[in-house]
């Protein structure tokens, strides 16, 4: 075996099981060495493991694949490249399982990421660093790159490259049928994947919102915010479902309301094992400490 063999390696991730249980959505990685990129797409799997797995999409850039509530739907996220050819950045679409082509959803300046489906499937919530106070109009872009002025500790990351604290992560909403999405968040803090609680009533999420966190141990908690909002909050319209001296790398939620996730509760998650730790969401949007 030569190190030029792992080019020719293709694996799986993000795999999606269906409402129904009979059929997973994965996304299907390999390396195109000539361009020195990924080429990822969406398959699907049935699970009795009949047939072999096939393809869904063609796209060079397709990933995330998330199932509709009943299935007949499957939201994903496509690169598509910029008016220039490049800058590719990702958006949401949505294509029917019975038959015919993805249909664009999002249309925003810097992409969407993370979808996720109301319970009633009339609406996606995501991810997207969008800020339409400095992306609208779309500014023209300089001849040369400007020197970059770096003011805090942590200013780059593998992968993502320079990071830019004007186009954090923030949760965004967007009805199936609608053409606008609507910005939920905003402020200093980047949001994490959004997921949708088991009434509909709020869209929960992962964030460290400290001022400086980068010199003390990992912390974040578990947010709620209504998807109703008329205007983005910075805060103050945010709902605090799970606070404890810890560190939550994800969760979910029963139907019944409560939220399992896996953690570490004090100390350094890379030096601890992680843990199993159960909480039970209230109406109020507080949470109870309580095991599963």
């Amino acid at each position: 075996m030569r190190e030029d063999d792992l080019l020719r390696f293709t694996w799986i991730a993000d795999p999606q099981i269906a409402p129904d249980g009979r059929r997973v959505a994965f996304t299907h990685v390999a390396v195109d060495a000539e361009a020195d990129e990924y080429r990822t797409a969406i398959w699907l799997a049935d699970l009795d493991g009949d047939d072999a797995p096939r393809p869904l999409t063609y796209g060079a850039g397709d990933s995330q694949p998330r199932w509709s509530p009943d299935g007949s739907l499957l939201a994903f996220v496509r690169k598509v490249a910029g008016q220039d050819g490049k800058d590719a950045q990702g958006q949401i679409y949505v294509l029917p399982l019975v038959g015919g082509e993805a249909r664009q959803v999002t249309r925003l300046a810097k992409g969407a990421s993370q979808p996720a489906w109301s319970p009633d499937g009339k609406r996606l919530a995501f991810l997207s660093g969008t800020n339409p106070a400095k992306d609208e109009p779309e500014p023209p872009k300089p001849k040369n790159v400007p020197g970059r002025i770096i003011t805090r500790p942590v200013w780059r990351m593998n992968g993502a490259g320079f990071l830019d604290w004007e186009h954090l992560d923030q949760i965004w909403v967007q009805d199936l049928d609608g053409e606008t999405a609507r910005q939920l968040t905003t402020g200093d803090h980047a949001a994490g994947a959004p997921r949708w609680s088991s009434d509909g009533r709020w869209i929960l999420f992962l964030a460290d919102r400290r001022a400086e966190p980068w010199y003390e141990e990992p912390l974040n908690a578990l947010y709620g915010v209504s998807p109703e909002l008329a205007a983005p909050t910075a805060g103050d319209a945010l709902s605090t479902a799970v606070a404890f001296q810890g560190y939550l790398s994800s969760f979910t939620e029963s139907t019944d309301g409560r939220i399992a996730g896996i953690g570490s509760l004090g100390g350094h998650p890379r030096a601890l094992m992680t843990r199993r730790i159960c909480f039970y969401w209230r109406a109020t949007g507080r949470a109870a400490n309580r095991g599963c």
